[in-house]
């Protein structure tokens, strides 16, 4: 499974497109105009954050419904503050906020690296993307000694997240001194013995230490001094904390002008991007964990992963989606796969499940459609020769009105699966689960219900998925919260109410969710990509039901 060792949203999107890509999807831009006809198969994104991506059946007509796959893009984080440089006690600390509902305990003592997206200029002065991704550990939140902390003992620990969850970058010193100049040294490795002076009185390591390359008048006041608390404090803070980054010519940098990140992090991302710190005007950066996605276990039965919340359903869905290929020319339906972007924070933003986008797309895709299938539906294709009365291209394709009502005839028979991750039961917190509902792994699929439409799956649609599953050789578990229990929501309901659409909400059994590291097994990634790829082959003569 590569997807889940993505760091952050923008590059999981940008992999869900290489993905489409190669399996023959072609992007389409939300300001040009579109022209498709039955058998295309698109995919759009929105603030490269967000993508939906639809294979039109061969057979499809206007009127005919839409089977989409809904999941979400995003996961538990903590993201860069916009003025990120702290400076304390000798430490460049870098200022985050929480984006989600983690477990924020999770994250401390690991190796975190950054990702996300830089906004530049380019030579003509617009604006342009780039993604960036410094692959490596590059900061750490460090627990405090228990020895400082007994109260962690009686009270637990409860960190606060606006002054305990801030990742170390670096040291002032090693930020100063220029650690990369004199690694290939001796003596930089003894720089440490620096900040403990009073551990080795004896032995006065800074009196013999030669200078880096281009230091020396900085170095000898640490000399001077014997430690950091010493030194002035223009040599060690006043670079971490400068608040001005001139250009060459003496003006002030637009770019992140007065400078709110440390200066050697934005070296790092230039360099990594292939331009100068100056060129950078904006910072989208997320930190994630190193450690990579394992298979573990006794029987190699797990999968230890971030953001398996919901990037495991992202992953599946497209396959199931790019699977069911062989069956789109005979299929009289639109299919798709939507990926959002902030579903973990409530989902309202402009591409968010909650906003106009899923309805303002599925309108362009039937508007795009139109002439082509008014076209073919006008004029049959003659037995004796078939391409004589079908259009070339869709460019010969005569425009024709779209009637308003096709859309709408097209979401009252249409399903939407909204595909979400959900918890295993945990066999040492059992009791936290409702006595007939606890989900196991390998035991397949998951419906979920709620009474207070928190999960939007109701009796037909329950019906639907359990018949699909059968075929699938997919086995059903069902899950329902404690009545004394907060109950998580998904975007089935949001998106199940701005559609109409009748709705059923199942996800995959998983440990750990919204941790920084998560826990599913492995026997659930072919489930559900049987299962998917199931949904857009046998929906079709299941849905929509008879009514009596």
């Amino acid at each position: 499974m590569f997807y889940p060792l993505h760091s952050c949203v923008p590059l999981a999107v940008q992999s869900a497109c290489e993905l489409l890509s190669s399996h023959g999807f072609r992007e389409l831009k939300e300001h040009e105009p579109w022209k498709l006809r039955p058998s295309d198969c698109v995919f759009i994104r929105k603030n490269g954050t967000t993508v939906i991506a639809a294979a039109v059946g061969g057979k499809f007509k206007l009127g005919n419904p839409f089977h989409i796959i809904g999941a979400h893009t995003d996961s538990p984080c903590l993201r860069l503050k916009p003025f990120s440089e702290r400076v304390k006690e000798g430490y460049v600390q870098l200022g985050v906020e929480t984006y989600g509902g983690g477990l924020w305990y999770t994250w401390f003592d690991r190796d975190l690296k950054l990702a996300g997206r830089a906004v530049t200029a380019n030579s003509s002065g617009r604006l342009e993307e780039r993604l960036v991704h410094l692959d490596r550990p590059i900061a750490c939140v460090p627990s405090l000694a228990i020895h400082l902390n007994q109260e962690v003992k009686v009270q637990g620990f409860q960190p606060n997240t606006e002054q305990h969850v801030a990742p170390i970058l670096c040291t002032c010193l090693m930020d100063q001194v220029s650690f990369s100049e004199a690694l290939n040294t001796l003596e930089a490795v003894s720089i440490c013995f620096i900040y403990a002076p009073r551990f080795f009185p004896s032995c006065h390591l800074s009196q013999h230490l030669m200078p880096p390359p281009g230091s020396s008048s900085k170095w000898s006041r640490f000399r001077r001094s014997g430690s950091v608390q010493n030194a002035d404090a223009s040599d060690c803070a006043q670079p971490c904390a400068s608040t001005s980054a001139a250009n060459s010519d003496g003006s002030c940098s637009v770019t992140l002008g007065k400078r709110r990140h440390p200066i050697g992090l934005l070296r790092l991302i230039a360099q990594d991007l292939g331009v100068t710190e100056h060129d950078l005007l904006e910072l989208e950066l997320y930190f994630s964990d190193c450690q990579p996605a394992r298979i573990g276990g006794l029987h190699n039965e797990f999968i230890h992963a971030p953001r398996l919340d919901n990037l495991f359903n992202s992953y599946t869905s497209l396959c199931g989606l790019v699977g069911s290929m062989s069956s789109l020319n005979e299929d009289s339906t639109l299919r798709l796969v939507c990926l959002y972007d902030h579903e973990e924070i409530g989902s309202t933003s402009t591409q968010g499940a909650n906003s106009v986008h899923t309805i303002n797309i599925l309108r362009r895709l039937t508007e795009a459609l139109a002439p082509t299938c008014a076209f073919e539906a006008a004029n049959p294709p003659a037995a004796s020769n078939p391409t004589e009365s079908e259009p070339e291209s869709s460019n010969n394709v005569p425009s024709a009105p779209v009637p308003y009502s096709h859309l709408e005839e097209s979401l009252s028979k249409s399903f939407l699966l909204s595909a979400d991750q959900a918890h295993a039961v945990h066999p040492s917190y059992h009791e936290r689960h409702e006595q007939n509902h606890k989900a196991q792994l390998h035991c397949g699929l998951i419906l979920k219900y709620n009474s207070a439409q928190r999960y939007a799956t109701n009796a037909l649609t329950a019906a639907a998925v359990r018949q699909i599953a059968q075929h699938a050789s997919v086995p059903i578990q069902e899950f329902t919260p404690r009545q004394d229990m907060h109950c998580g929501s998904t975007i089935g309901p949001l998106l199940s109410s701005h559609l109409g659409v009748p709705t059923a909400d199942v996800g995959f059994p998983q440990l750990a969710m919204h941790s920084c590291r998560e826990l599913c097994c492995t026997t659930s990634v072919s489930q559900a990509i049987r299962f998917y790829s199931a949904f857009y082959e046998q929906l079709s003569k299941l849905w929509p039901p008879e009514r009596a």
